[in-house]
């Protein structure tokens, strides 16, 4: 009886075997940065279990361990990885990442144990939207996503331009999906983006046309009628003062032509991607404090008879 019973073992055993052999695909999952993400495993549940979570793209980094009925924390960051506990007796090895990071995406390798055999699955974690621009049209895709997605475009700020775009969905041998779009750009300063959604989340990328939405007449008026609006108040300041018309003109041409030309310029380096403005020349300060002395001056002149 007991030869029967090994016999039995072994038979088992080389069937496993060859069952994870033809299964040893690897599978797909998209998640998104910053949010949490599950990566899918499963084994022909057992006792005396052991879990190994390895990112193979990392140099085999052991990612999340678990024996001897408990987590072994001793070489993963305990913070960001769990199991299911309470599904891993049901054959459940999947594993939670919270606050997926860009290095978590490659490789991965669940390796499951059990006295009836080990398994290996491989999953491959890629990160959220691809989103892409090449002349006049923007390409958005996105890969290894379950349940079946969809995917929309809209404009920032929102309009009623008509959006010409074609989506394409395909299905994988591991019953995932691929979703792909482009969309042919107009010839208005918005900004595109591409959302991604399923039942369980959502996944958006944006492609934003700063310099162009910026330097539009709309932002041209704003500027215009704030500039106005500022002279304007000059203007009724040097009336007041009758005493002082020369050099209200004078801090008025230094305004224009100082603080305002020199703010738009810096405002258009700055959407160009450069650093702020830089602090005033000491030039700039000695011409401040010789208009000061000139007003304390003329405040203290008496006006000849």
């Amino acid at each position: 009886l007991s030869f029967k019973l090994f016999l039995f073992y072994l038979l088992n055993l080389l069937l496993s075997k060859v069952c994870h052999l033809i299964s040893s695909s690897d599978s797909y999952v998209s998640c998104v940065v910053m949010e949490s993400c599950i990566l899918p495993c499963s084994f022909q549940g057992g006792t005396d279990v052991v879990i190994h979570w390895i990112q193979v793209t990392a140099g085999n980094l052991p990612v999340h361990s678990f024996y001897h009925n408990q987590d072994q924390l001793g070489h993963q960051d305990q913070h960001r990885t769990s199991l299911f506990k309470d599904q891993i007796s049901r054959g459940n090895a999947s594993l939670q990442l919270t606050g997926v990071e860009v290095q978590d995406q490659g490789r991965y390798k669940c390796h499951t144990s059990v006295i009836r055999g080990n398994k290996d699955s491989f999953i491959n974690l890629k990160l959220d939207v691809d989103l892409q621009q090449v002349d006049n049209r923007i390409t958005c895709s996105s890969e290894g996503i379950y349940p079946e997605p969809e995917l929309t475009w809209s404009t920032s700020p929102p309009s009623s331009l008509n959006l010409q775009h074609k989506t394409t969905k395909q299905k994988t041998e591991q019953l995932l999906y691929n979703i792909r779009s482009y969309l042919i750009l107009s010839d208005s300063d918005l900004g595109y983006s591409c959302t991604v959604s399923t039942r369980r989340n959502r996944k958006r990328a944006t492609l934003w046309r700063l310099c162009e939405y910026y330097l539009s007449v709309e932002f041209g008026i704003v500027l215009a009628v704030v500039i106005a609006a500022v002279v304007l108040v000059l203007v009724l300041c040097c009336i007041k003062k009758k005493g002082k018309i020369i050099f209200c003109l004078h801090f008025l041409v230094h305004f224009l032509f100082v603080v305002c030309i020199d703010d738009v310029v810096l405002w258009t380096h700055n959407i160009s991607g450069q650093q702020g403005r830089a602090p005033k020349s000491s030039d700039e300060h000695e011409e401040h404090e010789e208009l000061e002395e000139h007003e304390e001056h003329e405040e203290h002149e008496e006006p000849e008879e």
